[in-house]
């Protein structure tokens, strides 16, 4: 659980600083806000999975909770083995 709240937080971080260089985009900034409910939604449910490194069962909720957020965004989706983490890695394409 903690693990994926520290890195939602460290990717929101690492972009804050490129949003105060350039104005907003209204057609970018338009899909972001339809994104918004949908977003919290998928976030509220990651940090809600307890899956810490090595937690196999956590690790395979929040693989599948990704998965189908993915999917319905029309992503095409396949995941890599990565054992030492305990899952595996979930790869979307567009």
């Amino acid at each position: 659980m903690r693990t994926t709240a520290s890195l939602a937080l460290a990717v929101l971080m690492a972009l804050a600083p490129l949003a105060a260089r350039s104005a907003p985009d209204d057609t970018v900034l338009a899909a972001v806000k339809v994104q918004d409910g949908p977003y919290r939604e998928t976030l509220k449910g990651l940090v809600d999975l307890d899956s810490g490194t090595g937690d196999v069962s956590g690790l395979s909720k929040v693989e599948a909770l990704l998965k189908a957020r993915l999917e319905a965004s029309g992503l095409a989706v396949s995941t890599r083995n990565a054992p030492v983490f305990g899952g595996n890695t979930v790869i979307g394409t567009r």
